[in-house]
């Protein structure tokens, strides 16, 4: 193609249709199959796709019971099932540690037992990491180092043996032939679902947050709000809102049938400076008290309610509303938002130099090959 576009301008182009048109265009050739592949394009369609205002929100859930890995798409105020059960895996007869999902940069991880898949839900893709080496409580980190472009799975563990308790963390990163390598250092028990924001990953302990930070693979520590100080609650979560680390809290009322949902933001790492950012009643809008955030979307907070009801609420009138939609209503209780995107999750070098012929080219050698296969079939029925 470099014939009519620069190379740059024509993954530019490219980068900013939506990835469903992207991959039909895989079928055209051999030369636009590895350029869709090309990691350069799915970088670009990143970077211009995360900062869009995105006209739907992609959600995955699954359920710990009967588990599916199933999409959904919200568009507007109504919600869609997208795909029933994403790469027609069931994980069944699944061990003592159950079932982790996460999200980071259009991937999603999701950890059975020890096992880890890596998919891509938008393309298909999915890729199974080697299996640690180490047994015990079920703790994983799915991030991505923004300098590197490169993916990250870390697992802190915390272990007892015969006279002492081990500390140490094993981590691998996506594409990486090497297999896991551990980080000889020691962490607190972490409990909770992680987040990823801007190159760590966050974790809840019992009375901070643990940290990893992608690109150097290096453990810390943050400070929480000083009410929480002495020990997080047990229903306590943690969620990104507007860019945002956030710690969210359901207080329940005295009665023990209603409560109040607290929020607070991290304004500031350095300083460790939080707000309660957002506080409301959901029971008094008619909601279940116990609801949760998922993410944040269109100035709208989406909540949900063990996974069956979601919800919106609006930042900007302050009110509520639930969101529409014809789904199985099942209590899923492994929920996770996901950006559509071209990372690939297959190990390799998949790039190739672009040497894309012009379309009208394309069209002219198409033709030649017909003509060419019909003046040898005309040859055979002559011949015979």
């Amino acid at each position: 193609m470099g014939s009519v576009f620069p190379e740059e301008i024509f993954l530019e182009i490219l980068s900013r249709l939506p990835v469903k048109s992207l991959m039909r265009f895989k079928c055209v050739s051999k030369s636009w199959y590895f350029l869709i592949r090309d990691p350069r394009l799915g970088e670009l369609h990143l970077l211009h796709h995360r900062s869009r205002h995105l006209d739907s929100l992609n959600i995955a859930l699954c359920h710990r019971s009967a588990p599916r890995l199933r999409s959904y798409k919200l568009v507007g105020e109504e919600i869609t099932r997208w795909e029933q059960n994403m790469f027609g895996m069931d994980w069944v007869g699944y061990g003592p540690y159950g079932l982790q999902i996460m999200s980071c940069e259009g991937l999603i991880c999701f950890v059975q037992d020890e096992i880890v898949h890596v998919c891509n839900p938008t393309t298909g893709e999915l890729e199974r990491l080697p299996r640690t080496c180490s047994f015990g409580p079920l703790a994983f980190g799915f991030g991505y180092d923004p300098t590197r472009k490169e993916y990250k799975v870390v697992r802190p563990i915390l272990c007892s043996l015969v006279d002492e308790i081990v500390s140490r963390s094993e981590v691998i990163t996506l594409g990486d032939d090497g297999g896991w390598r551990t980080i000889e250092q020691s962490v607190e028990l972490v409990r909770g679902r992680p987040v990823t924001l801007n190159g760590v990953i966050y974790w809840m302990s019992k009375s901070k947050l643990v940290t990893f930070n992608v690109g150097d693979e290096s453990f810390g520590e943050t400070e929480v709000p000083s009410i929480f100080k002495d020990n997080l609650p047990d229903g306590a979560m943690l969620v990104v809102l507007h860019g945002k680390l956030c710690l969210v809290n359901n207080v329940r009322h005295d009665d023990g049938w209603n409560g109040e949902l607290h929020i607070w933001m991290l304004k500031d790492r350095t300083s460790n400076l939080w707000t309660k950012e957002y506080c409301f009643e959901p029971h008094r809008c008619g909601m279940p008290w116990d609801v949760t955030p998922v993410c944040m979307w269109r100035e709208k907070i989406v909540l949900q309610h063990k996974g069956y009801r979601f919800f919106f609420y609006d930042l900007e009138t302050r009110t509520f509303s639930e969101v529409r939609g014809d789904w199985d209503r099942l209590p899923y209780d492994l929920i996770t938002d996901y950006m559509e995107s071209l990372v690939t999750v297959k190990r390799g070098d998949i790039r190739r130099p672009l040497c894309l012929p012009p379309c009208g080219t394309l069209e002219r050698n198409k033709r030649k090959r017909y003509e060419g296969e019909q003046k040898k079939k005309d040859k055979d029925v002559n011949l015979s």
